[in-house]
């Protein structure tokens, strides 16, 4: 059965490039993103951002080259805001340097999700009759944080290999599942990563039969300082992040397994994002 969803024609890259000019009445400000599946999550936290701004609706442009190329297109309109990830764009010379762009500090939007209040907040909406104090004393943030160091530092490495070394397969676009099994013990999948370390290699062979996974990530550590996982924290996926986290304070709660975009909007709802306020005084300086 073909899903709701699913029976939705789809809109062109056209079509939603030139959507704005339809909300120019509305709003006060168009604010464009990369992806459509986030735009809900992205309006909530606008609108939590900048409340002042009359806001009704924003406008996902189909990936970071689009919101990139229309930013480009629009240089100087005071009207007009981008937003892009991070991604690892820092770390490879990726990033473009335009008044009205911005760039998150961390990989992803997801990333700014991780805060210890929010996840009280959620533990307790789940189960109200809970004593705060016990929710806050048994959630341990900073144990989460060295685990899933631990479990993604070799996993993004292998992903900032990938794209430093512009080879064409799938890496940091991939979910948490294929990587990690999930549930009351999270663990990795060694023989996906072990596959994905071999595919890897083959691909460096066809560019030169001199390079090595290893050595490669050995250079890679050095060039940029990445000691231990603790080092790589800002830069692994935050899609990665969230699931774990998610992950972790389901089980440790015993909470029912929400799937992860109603999960991400509801602890956004619960977030004052004061971890974005370098965005917001960005945005505003540039609105001025």
């Amino acid at each position: 059965m073909v899903s709701i969803e699913e029976s939705i024609p789809t809109k062109s890259n056209s079509f939603l490039a030139g959507l704005d000019i339809f909300y120019t009445q509305f709003n006060d400000v168009n604010f464009y993103i990369e992806d459509e599946e986030q735009e809900n999550f992205y309006f909530e936290i606008f609108r939590k951002l900048f409340p002042d701004i009359n806001l009704n609706k924003i406008f996902p442009l189909r990936g970071k080259d689009n919101v990139i190329k229309k930013a480009k297109k629009h240089n100087g309109d005071k009207k007009k805001v981008f937003l892009v990830d991070k991604d690892f764009d820092d770390l490879l010379g990726k990033s473009k340097a335009q008044p009205n762009l911005f760039y998150l500090e961390k990989y992803s939007i997801e990333n700014y999700l991780i805060n210890i209040d929010c996840f009280i907040e959620y533990v307790i909406e789940e189960k109200p009759k809970i004593k705060r104090k016990l929710v806050s004393k048994k959630l341990k943030f900073d144990e989460f944080k060295k685990e899933a160091c631990n479990f993604f530092y070799e996993l993004t490495l292998l992903h900032i290999l990938v794209q430093s070394k512009d080879i064409r397969i799938q890496n940091a676009s991939n979910p948490p599942e294929k990587y990690l099994q999930f549930g009351p013990n999270i663990t990795l999948k060694l023989t996906e990563i072990l596959k994905y370390k071999s595919d890897i290699q083959v691909e460096l062979h066809k560019k030169d039969k001199r390079l090595n996974v290893d050595s490669q990530l050995r250079k890679i550590k050095q060039k940029f300082g990445f000691k231990c996982g603790t080092d790589l924290f800002e830069h692994i996926p935050g899609k990665y992040l969230i699931k774990f986290y998610k992950c972790k304070t389901e089980h440790l709660f015993n909470l029912p397994s929400r799937e992860i975009h109603s999960f991400n909007f509801r602890i956004a709802k619960l977030n004052t994002f004061e971890n974005l306020d370098f965005l917001k005084i960005a945005v505003n300086n540039y609105l001025q």
